[in-house]
């Protein structure tokens, strides 16, 4: 965590005026903690006036009447995200879950919601649409990535917003030929 806490740190010192932080995590796994623990630290060193967090979320296994195992692990799954969901929500400004594994796009011929290049294209392309208007100088409206966020949520009192992404066209093109694999 304090190599991470650093390397935030040293960004944050080179910034004229920072508007706040967005962080993209992995939260079903020990990433949701980490992610926490360096938002809450940054809050605490930095008084960091706007964060905002992209959790990701994979599909979770399929019941199985069969297996017991298969169920405790499902089980967990859900504890585990009810867990991030509060930890994340309560140490930031606006939370959103990015539940990868109900991703669906019927047009897009090959998509893979197992595989990590394209899922975090797809997560990427929705967070720099969204936050578009908070890093154009001529929305004045929104001139900082706090008073975004207090736009996009749900309620005043409510950290939690929800993403949808919707490609404008159907793809023609092989995934392969939409990654570019430097």
């Amino acid at each position: 965590l304090a190599s991470y806490v650093d390397s935030t740190r040293w960004m944050l010192e080179d910034c004229d005026s920072a508007q706040g932080v967005q962080l993209f995590a992995d939260a079903d796994s020990a990433f949701g903690g980490v992610a926490t623990s360096l938002l809450e630290r940054l809050d605490d060193e930095f008084g960091v006036p706007a964060t905002v967090c992209h959790a990701s979320f994979p599909a979770t296994g399929a019941a199985d009447p069969e297996s017991n195992f298969a169920e405790v692990c499902r089980q967990e799954q859900h504890l585990n995200r009810a867990l991030a969901t509060h930890m994340l929500s309560s140490a930031c400004s606006w939370y959103t879950p990015l539940e990868v594994g109900q991703w669906r796009f019927p047009h897009l011929p090959g998509f893979d919601r197992e595989d990590d290049v394209i899922t975090a294209a797809l997560g990427a392309a929705w967070a720099d649409t969204v936050t578009y208007a908070a890093r154009q100088a001529d929305h004045a409206k929104y001139e900082s990535l706090g008073a975004l966020a207090t736009l996009l949520k749900p309620a005043p009192s409510m950290r939690i917003a929800s993403a949808m992404i919707a490609l404008p066209f159907p793809v023609r093109a092989p995934v392969s030929d939409l990654v570019n694999d430097r």
